[in-house]
């Protein structure tokens, strides 16, 4: 054996053969099986007791190498391999693994010399299994995606919605390489659905610092900006994204009458602008339609339902379950959705559906061809402008009657070819001619019969002052909010506002939070806080009254609390598209609870803090109200409305009225 490669042994601190310092025989042949095997806790737990016993060894440090990769936590493994080869540079092993890593991590270069240098030292050193097959197949597997292999690894951990692994992952392809930006992009998708929304917009900041950086990475910067509440900025931010949109402005331009619901200072006139705008952008041919009319009474409509929010958080539960429950009775439901994950409230809406097409990754021209051949007699589109909807394909008027639910008629997609604004009495409208909008009277929203009702909520068991209950990430306290708290307080207020918010460990959407109560005039060290790891049902529990965010409504909450028999109060909103929680109201007979502008929630709020008794009292009312909406009468009465608008649009698309 040459002199450049005397080994020590002793280093190891461990004989490969007989009885072990910890008991039984040759731990590293059982870390190593168990590792092979894929039961990865069990090899973690021989390495603690193995450590323990012979401490921080480069064959030690080797096996947890292996144990880390088998997580999946490549950059990690990388590390602690080199820190084992760099204690003990002659062994081959160690060389083997570190070729497999750096080649899997697309540094083909340090690669092709850790390879080089393990086959150099194979010769002087003994054979041992600390090479398995598993690595060498996995190094193959990585490989094969090429340029970016972590960044791939951590999206399919997105898609098994194992958020906190790919997280790591993703953080491992950004420290190899800063200017990754589908790194960067999974990054932050990760901390939008951890609702780590600081965190979130940090991200979304170096991204668009990247010198690559797309048109649709400002968009995303846009949205993280609405979500940390920093809504001026975001209008920045799509202007941005619009200018650097030169091959397809049209679906970029989007963002820019879709962030008017977000802006509580928007006026009529320049959300009207902006719609036009994005419409006569927009302009694409329509063919024409054949129009079908029922041949009876009985006979049931093919209605169409277009929306990229389906799911069990969506703003559109209300609505979502008007659908379901009153309007399948007079029709076949067609779902476009455009939505690539499925959740309990999609997945139940399917079971009762006509047909289910998942159009996330459709064009517009496919999908409204889609629709034609569907033979969809009425379109409903509940997102409009908003950044989960396809404006795109409204604007092709694929269906003889197009309606946009919840939308201000001239303000929606398709308004110049005839979609009509679907509301209820009482709504903005925003334009003296209402002839472009249509109306159901007895509302949009009624109770989601996927959540089961108490027959016999619990009386309050709060006593004393007021608790006051606000559903409060960053995004969703606006200014003009949280200066009407401020009015409340200032004319008598008296209770504990208590905000159910983001996570406690997104110290950057605490210090937004802080600054913008601080500018209100409001101290946010005598808020009570309730991290979103309690459980809505476990939230509400002692709480007095709900009190509803604006521009934005709180719809998961309204419904939680309403279930229990705890009041909303609301405010009329500025915009029809931000009117779900006083839809609910309205349609639940509860319009007491909708106050006509910000001074007068001041008021009301004000005003109800010095009688608390008054309001826990009302929670058996409210029980009764949210059963009386979920009765067949209530449900046929509702259906019959829809039967009826329908049959007048369609004679009127024929020209029969």
């Amino acid at each position: 054996m040459s002199d450049d490669f005397d080994i020590n042994f002793s280093d190891f601190d461990i004989s490969f053969t007989g009885q072990s310092a910890i008991g039984g025989t040759d731990p590293v042949n059982e870390i190593l099986s168990f590792l092979n095997d894929e039961n990865t806790l069990a090899a973690l737990d021989k390495l603690d007791e193995y450590r323990a016993a012979v401490g921080g060894t480069p064959l030690m440090r080797h096996l947890l190498a292996l144990a880390t990769l088998r997580i999946g936590r490549m950059l990690p493994a990388l590390k602690v391999m080199q820190t084992a080869h760099d204690d003990q540079p002659e062994a081959f092993e160690h060389a083997e693994v570190l070729s497999v890593l750096y080649s899997s991590l697309g540094k083909h270069s340090d690669g092709v010399y850790y390879a080089k240098l393990s086959t150099a030292l194979k010769p002087y050193y003994p054979q041992y299994q600390l090479v398995p097959a598993w690595l060498v197949s996995a190094g193959t597997a990585f490989l094969a995606t090429e340029e970016n292999p972590l960044v791939d690894y951590g999206y399919g951990f997105l898609a098994s919605d194992e958020i906190d692994k790919a997280a790591e992952i993703f953080l491992d392809a950004i420290e190899l390489d800063n200017a990754n930006a589908p790194a960067w992009r999974g990054l932050i998708e990760t901390k939008r659905r951890s609702g780590q929304v600081g965190h979130r917009l940090r991200a979304a900041e170096a991204l668009v610092e990247l010198e690559g950086r797309t048109a649709e990475d400002l968009v995303i910067y846009a949205q993280c900006l609405v979500a940390a509440g920093e809504v001026g900025m975001a209008w920045s931010a799509a202007q941005r994204a619009l200018q650097a949109a030169e091959q397809d402005p049209v679906a970029i331009a989007q963002c820019l009458p879709g962030l008017v619901r977000y802006d509580s200072a928007v006026t009529p006139d320049r959300a009207l602008e902006l719609s036009q705008s994005w419409n006569a952008l927009a302009v694409v041919s329509s063919e024409p339609i054949n129009v079908t009319q029922r041949e009876s009474d009985e006979s049931l409509f093919r209605v169409g339902i277009l929306s990229g929010a389906m799911h069990i958080e969506s703003e559109r539960a209300p609505i979502l379950s008007t659908i379901e429950e009153c309007l399948s009775r007079t029709a076949q439901i067609y779902y476009y959705s455009n939505l690539a994950i499925e959740d309990s409230i999609s997945r139940r809406l399917r079971r009762g559906a006509a047909a289910w097409r998942n159009i996330h990754d459709i064009d517009d021209e496919t999908v409204a061809t889609m629709m034609r051949n569907d033979g969809i007699q009425i379109l409903i589109d509940l997102d409009g402008y908003d950044w989960t909807g396809r404006p795109g394909i409204v604007q092709r008027m694929p269906a003889p009657v197009v309606l946009c639910a919840f939308g201000a008629p001239g303000c929606i997609p398709g308004a110049e070819k005839g979609a009509l604004a679907l509301g209820e009495p009482g709504f903005p409208l925003f334009l003296d001619d209402t002839s472009a909008g249509v109306q159901i009277a007895s509302g949009l929203s009624t109770w989601p019969l996927y959540e089961d009702l108490e027959e016999d909520p619990p009386d309050s068991p709060v006593t004393g002052a007021m608790r006051v209950f606000i559903d409060a990430p960053v995004g969703r306290l606006s200014d003009s909010f949280l200066e009407m708290v401020a009015d409340a307080v200032r004319q008598g207020f008296h209770g504990t506002l208590v905000m159910y918010g983001d996570e406690a460990n997104d110290e950057i959407a605490n210090e937004i939070l802080r600054e913008r109560f601080t500018n209100a005039g409001l101290d946010l060290n005598t808020v009570e806080r309730i991290s979103k790891e309690t459980t809505l049902e476990e939230a509400i529990d002692g709480i007095d009254l709900v009190l509803d965010t604006f521009p934005l409504p709180g719809v998961e909450v309204a419904l939680t609390a309403l279930r229990h028999g705890v009041p909303v109060l609301s405010v009329q909103p500025g915009r029809p598209e931000n009117a779900a929680v006083t839809s609910l109201l309205r349609s639940l007979g509860l319009t007491s609870w909708v106050q006509e502008d910000r001074e007068a929630l001041a008021k009301k709020l004000a005003l109800l803090s010095q009688d608390p008794e008054t309001i826990r009292a009302s929670r058996q009312s409210i029980a009764k109200s949210v059963l009386d909406a979920g009765t067949v009468v209530t449900i046929n009465q509702r259906g019959r409305e829809f039967a009826t608008l329908f049959d007048k649009l369609l004679a009127k698309a024929v020209g029969h009225e």
